[in-house]
């Protein structure tokens, strides 16, 4: 099915990371690896593995986008990465925008509270968007 994933566009992340069960993962029970990152009051965050979700933004543009996984609460895009690859992102008053690398395209961020969100939509197995309670299971638009 097709699902919405809201992620937070977070200018302090070195990562993107997501929570374990939010995208089918190939390798079930993968091993719990070493501490990779750190949250913003020092403690650990356990690395649980990584891999590359693929989906749409609203405006259609596909995205692949790799994530590492962690014990954290909602999926976090990292700006130093996109800025990195060549992407440039702004914040603005209500609203915020991703340009493509190389194109005229641009994705839009809606704001969310103090956040700055990018809705990924993603097919995940029916099984999976009922059990995880960070996504959001509606009709693509």
């Amino acid at each position: 099915v097709w699902v919405q994933v809201p992620c937070a566009v977070d200018s302090g992340a070195c990562a993107n990371v997501a929570p374990e069960d939010i995208f089918e993962i190939s390798m079930p029970d993968a091993p719990k690896l070493d501490p990779k990152y750190f949250a913003a009051d020092g403690s650990p965050i356990a690395h649980l593995g990584s891999l590359v979700a693929e989906g749409v933004s609203n405006e259609g543009t596909p995205l692949k986008i790799d994530f590492d996984l962690g014990k954290v609460t909602r999926p976090l895009l990292s700006v130093f990465k996109m800025t990195s690859a060549g992407h440039r992102v702004r914040f603005e008053e209500h609203e915020g925008s991703i340009q493509i690398k190389g194109s005229s395209r641009k994705i839009k961020l809606r704001q969310e509270g103090r956040l700055y969100m990018l809705d990924l939509w993603c097919k995940v197995p029916a099984k999976l968007a009922a059990s995880s309670p960070f996504i959001r299971q509606v009709a693509k638009a």
